[in-house]
């Protein structure tokens, strides 16, 4: 049986949370470099598996699309996605934090003096800019991105 790409990039994935699962590690909570050095290991001890087929080695859009893969899959399996360096507007300053994107993709959290704080994200900032109040975001898109 001849598996299209798609086939053999779903099996790569399939291939890729079955290594972390047997190695103790979540798939929910790895990072998409551990997922692709995950793979390679996979490859390495498993060579002639149909996971093992689609290889890593020599295309960056490969290395790219199964990125892309994995955090689609960890974001329908409910996990939570990180967003680096994302512009905070808080009270008195404005800081970059990761905000760590909660499923409904306009709220989140980030970690202020180790504690928990909800932010919501400014309208068509592309989930770059977020702020910690729903008054100061809505005020922030409509001065920052108008609608034209």
């Amino acid at each position: 049986m001849v598996l299209t790409r798609a086939q053999m990039r779903e099996t790569a994935l399939g291939a890729a949370r079955s290594f972390l699962r047997c190695h103790g590690s979540s798939p929910l909570t790895t990072s998409t470099e551990q997922a692709v050095g995950a793979l390679a290991s996979y490859a390495r001890e498993y060579p002639n598996m149909n996971g093992s087929r689609w290889s890593l080695s020599d295309k960056q859009e490969k290395i790219a699309q199964f990125c892309r893969d994995w955090q689609a899959w960890q974001r329908r399996m409910g996990a939570l996605v990180q967003l680096p360096a994302c512009r905070v507007y808080t009270r008195n300053s404005l800081v970059y934090l990761t905000v760590h994107l909660l499923p409904s993709g306009v709220e989140g959290f980030v970690m202020i003096a180790d504690e928990q704080t909800p932010v919501y994200v400014v309208d068509r900032s592309r989930q770059y800019e977020w702020s910690t109040s729903k008054y100061d975001a809505m005020y922030l898109a409509a001065r920052r991105y108008p609608v034209r």
